[in-house]
């Protein structure tokens, strides 16, 4: 493979990357908006994982090309806010199993409250 080539790969998996950590983001935002029951579906912490890549990934370009700009920005903003939605989400309990309701002191169906 040519290095013309494979720069051309790696923009193009870099790019994908992009593209899907704003599909998850968007996916999961819509969630929130369409939905009033967060506690039923599947557990949107596991992006995470995406988003840290993608914010690593960005980091890395950043470094190798020797400035914040371009592709390597783009993956860093996109990294970034991924993992902010999905501190906010968490922090403020929206889209978490009802187990992990329950166990952080909230209301259940049959009685008080844990902090009660």
């Amino acid at each position: 493979m040519s290095a013309g080539a494979t720069t051309l790969l790696v923009r193009f998996s870099l790019a994908l990357f992009a593209v899907v950590s704003v599909a998850c983001m968007v996916a999961v935002l819509c969630r929130v908006l369409a939905d009033p029951c967060n506690h039923v579906g599947p557990d949107p912490r596991y992006l995470w994982l995406l988003y840290a890549v993608t914010l690593i990934a960005g980091v890395v370009r950043c470094a190798i090309t020797g400035h914040f700009s371009g592709l390597g920005a783009l993956l860093v903003v996109v990294g970034g806010i991924g993992l902010l939605q999905g501190l906010v989400i968490d922090w403020c309990n929206i889209l978490i199993s009802y187990s992990q309701w329950g166990d952080r002191g909230m209301p259940n169906r049959w009685g008080p409250s844990l902090h009660q």
